[in-house]
């Protein structure tokens, strides 16, 4: 008799490779892009998975019944419209950030979405903007950053400004803490000539002259709670490339220099001012202290990073040179420019990296999102190419390439998102279902789902926003159908992801033991339903129960019948769904006392007195014999 016993553990991603296959689109959403500037940007995703993204927009753009015209002609997309999707796709909302100056507003523009669906908008600003039925002024004309905060209606709640008599001030980043507080990042731009001054929210002021970087963290109410500083000790610049809060709930800020910076006030480095340009990383711990500043003089420019739960450091990068990484050489070839994707500890040495080889150009980069320290990535490609030691070919039409890694370097999948003509993704994010909100552009045709989105003119594209199908974090998977004894037992397992679980047999915690005492002789299904906030995943597990305590001699591990010892009815079961013919029941003196035609589920015993019992029967055109015990 066949004797299965199998651990069965959950699994968050198939681990089979799938290299080029076609996007699982979901949804898409189109927004015109008449002068061909601009790109939709989805900024954030609150916990309903409800996106929200800023369209930038010359004097008119339209949503279903929302339309927003403003007479004049808006060079280069000098407003912007902040719109509202739910999960799947529908518009809920758009508000309007209009610039009667014609200043280009989306450029900056930053915006996030707290746990209690209150909505942060950050933008600079030189003269008058309205948004919607509010108007806000700048506190002078040299360049204004002003906070703004809305709740889950877009009714605004307050705003305040970092202005400056003589400032030129810039948004760098917003951010969400882990305390539901809020991270603000600003670049002042120096002058060589004049020291400037800056005034934080009427809360704090600073004087510069060189450049400098400010990092405030804000509480609800818009009241600062801290603010610190990166600046540079010579008039040449200093440039913040990219921040993101960790999983650590550290504040990260990347960027370069030309000369020492001085971080926090009492902090100078590098103390050698004749080295060239490097690359800065400057960590801030949730209450302003610093967690670390490292200098890296690598030829790699970092594009972005994603910090794990333990600080270290998932990134994208080019390099522009021959660099030694870790123990490697990565020779630069200016004819085959090269993309990294990888993982470093917190002192920057590498745990692992992959590379991108190919026919790129410098708006081809790895875009990062990184759920549970899982890491998903993004890129434009075409032609052909080599990733992770495996040659792709997409041909000519711009596409996107993206896939997930493991924390531990594993290439879980890859796939190529394609239209009819080209796309391009400017960036991508994951949503707390695991699902990929891609943003980018497209010409021709492109289908997603149930969309089809057409834009025919291709001297010009237009921008959309896409959903892709779950990528598997918050999928859960019994594991194979399978057959038990009933003396034996085994564990299920699912991740502890989900904060409500609820089995078929009651029980609410994320493992259960499964044993075959507690189970019926033959088919039994168990399933799983587990929620996490809106998410929700379920599988069933099919478990064939035999009864062990007879002697079988069937070596057919496709056929099975139970119970054995049996009363008065015998049961079949074939793995395959096959039927059994010329069914024959001989007794222990080789007389035949049964005799059926074809079997498909079960034979009627109950004229059969206690005993052992031959069953004769034919199976994929071989005759098979089994030992069965009759016990009433």
């Amino acid at each position: 008799m066949k004797k299965a016993l199998f651990l069965l553990i959950m699994v968050l991603l198939t681990s089979q490779l799938e290299l080029c296959c076609q996007t699982d689109w979901q949804w898409a959403y189109q927004g015109a892009n008449n002068d061909g500037y601009g790109f939709i940007r989805v900024d954030d995703i609150d916990r309903h998975n409800n996106v929200y993204a800023i369209f930038p927009y010359g004097n008119s753009i339209v949503f279903k019944d929302t339309m927003f015209y403003h007479e004049g002609f808006f060079y280069n997309n000098a407003n912007f419209a902040i719109v509202k999707h739910d999960a799947n796709g529908n518009f809920i909302k758009a508000i309007d950030v209009f610039s009667p100056s014609n200043a280009m507003l989306s450029y900056h523009a930053r915006l996030l979405v707290d746990n209690d669906f209150n909505i942060y908008l950050a933008l600079e600003i030189q003269d008058t903007v309205l948004i919607n039925e509010y108007v806000f002024v700048p506190e002078t004309s040299y360049g204004d950053v002003i906070l703004l905060k809305f709740n889950s209606q877009f009714e605004l709640l307050w705003e305040q400004q970092v202005y400056g008599p003589i400032s030129d001030n810039e948004v760098r980043g917003i951010y969400l803490a882990d305390d539901n507080n809020v991270f603000l990042e600003v670049l002042h731009k120096g002058n060589p000539y004049v020291f400037k001054s800056v005034n934080f929210f009427d809360q704090d002021t600073a004087e510069y002259k060189t450049e400098m970087i400010s990092v405030m963290k804000i509480g609800p109410s818009g009241n600062l709670l801290w603010r610190k500083e990166i600046r540079s000790t010579e008039l040449e610049y200093i440039f913040a490339i990219h921040s993101t809060v960790g999983e650590n709930g550290a504040y990260y800020c990347l960027g370069s220099a030309e000369y020492p910076i001085i971080v926090d006030g009492d902090t100078v480095f590098p103390s050698n001012d004749t080295l060239p340009a490097f690359y800065y990383d400057v960590a801030f711990k949730s209450n302003g202290q610093v967690l670390h500043s490292i200098v890296n003089y690598l030829y790699i420019q970092y594009y972005e990073k994603s910090v794990s739960s333990n600080g270290d450091y998932f990134f994208s990068a080019y390099i522009s040179e021959t660099v030694v990484f870790g123990d490697d050489t990565i020779v630069y070839d200016p004819e085959l420019p090269t993309l990294l994707i990888g993982r470093m500890d917190t002192l920057y040495n590498p745990v692992w990296y992959e590379k991108l080889t190919g026919p790129l150009n410098y708006t081809f980069r790895f875009k990062l999102d990184l759920k549970d320290d899982m890491l998903f990535f993004s890129t434009d490609c075409r032609n052909s190419f080599e990733f992770a030691d495996s040659i792709y070919d997409v041909g000519t039409k711009q596409s996107v390439l993206y896939g997930m890694f493991t924390a531990d370097g594993e290439l879980i999948y890859t796939k190529i998102a394609q239209g009819s003509n080209s796309v391009f993704g400017t960036d991508v994010k994951l949503d707390y279902c695991s699902n990929a909100i891609l943003s980018g552009s497209f010409k021709g045709e492109l289908i997603a789902g149930s969309d089809t989105l057409i834009q025919n003119d291709l001297s010009r594209e237009d921008n959309f926003i896409a959903k892709i199908t779950d990528l598997g974090l918050s999928k859960i998977d019994l594991g194979p159908d399978t057959t038990i004894a009933v003396s034996e037992s085994f564990d299920l397992l699912i991740p502890d992801y989900f904060s409500n679980i609820l089995w078929s047999t009651g029980e609410t915690t994320n493992s259960i033991t499964v044993s075959g005492n507690d189970l019926q002789d033959g088919i039994n299904h168990i399933w799983v339903d587990a929620f996490q906030g809106d998410c929700f995943a379920t599988d069933t597990i099919l478990i064939f129960v035999i009864d062990n305590s007879g002697i079988s001699e069937n070596e057919n591990n496709e056929i099975y019948f139970y119970p054995n010892p049996t009363a008065n009815t015998l049961n079949f079961y074939s793995e395959l769904g096959l039927n059994l013919f010329n069914v024959k029941v001989f007794n222990q003196f080789g007389v035949l006392v049964l005799q059926q035609g074809l079997l498909s589920d079960k034979i009627d015993l109950i004229n059969l007195q206690n005993g052992i019992y031959i069953i004769e029967f034919e199976y994929k055109q071989k005759v098979t014999r089994q030992k069965i015990i009759v016990r009433k």
